[in-house]
């Protein structure tokens, strides 16, 4: 009892010693001179560019008639079918088509050959007793000089298969979802100035740093305009697939070749 009330005598003192610390009024008046302060986020992204609208079943898309021209032309309609522009996007679907397209574009360049592969004889070189050597079966085997390579490179084919249904929906996925997001163009008519500074003021002026052009057939003058532009490219549009479209930020088409790629990817 005695041990009891010593320790509640103790613990009161020890409440009534303790003391609450008190910052200094200096510290904290100012901020230091070498303190950084962070920096604001950035102001949020800006919607995405809408150069159409939804009529019924029909997306009516507008057509830029001043792409590779200074002057201000009057920028028409070109009417696509909603089905084939304005399907919900699916990365499931996406991701297996580009997964597809890798494994279909992957090569091996180097194979060693086996012993199975190396000419010569299967022959035993010599008996198995009474030499006095190390008892041997085939030249070729992986241990003598000469022979084949024991676990060597091989060549395999990674190409895999992909439902064509199932190619045509994750096409018309990526291009809905560019037209969406304000990166699918559509002009009236790819037919430039065989000049790569044409192609790369017309980017410059809408802020593209990577684009792909897709016509019906890729003319002479497009072909070497695009072909010394960095992150530019050009493809006919029976070529036009999920990677390459990916690949690039800013999708060009021709009003020819948009109207070829509905009909080509319209239904199953």
């Amino acid at each position: 009892m005695m041990l009891l009330r010593a320790r509640a005598v103790g613990a009161r003192a020890l409440t009534a010693t303790r003391r609450t610390p008190t910052l200094h009024p200096r510290l904290f008046s100012a901020a230091p001179a070498n303190l950084t302060l962070a920096e604001p986020p950035p102001p949020p992204a800006p919607p995405p560019r809408k150069n159409w609208d939804l009529d019924g079943d029909t997306l009516n898309v507008w057509v830029e008639a001043d792409f590779f021209t200074e002057d201000s032309a009057t920028n028409g309609v070109c009417a696509l079918p909603a089905a084939v522009f304005g399907e919900p996007f699916r990365r499931d679907i996406v991701h297996d088509c580009v997964k597809w397209q890798r494994n279909n574009r992957r090569q091996i360049h180097r194979a060693s050959k086996r012993r199975g592969d190396v000419r010569g004889s299967t022959r035993k070189l010599y008996k198995q007793k009474g030499t006095g050597r190390a008892r041997v079966g085939s030249a070729r085997a992986p241990i003598r000089r000469g022979g084949g390579k024991a676990h060597g490179p091989t060549r395999r084919d990674f190409a895999t298969s992909f439902n064509r249904r199932q190619r045509k929906m994750a096409l018309r996925v990526v291009l809905s979802q560019k037209l969406r997001e304000g990166r699918l163009t559509v002009v009236p008519s790819l037919n430039v100035e065989p000049r790569t500074r044409v192609v790369a003021a017309a980017l410059r002026k809408r802020d593209m740093a990577s684009a792909l052009f897709v016509d019906d057939v890729i003319e002479e003058g497009l072909r070497r305009a695009v072909a010394n532009a960095p992150r530019v490219d050009a493809l006919p549009q029976i070529g036009a697939n999920v990677y390459d479209i990916l690949r690039r930020d800013h999708l060009v088409l021709s009003e020819s070749a948009a109207f070829s790629l509905a009909g080509r990817l319209v239904g199953r």
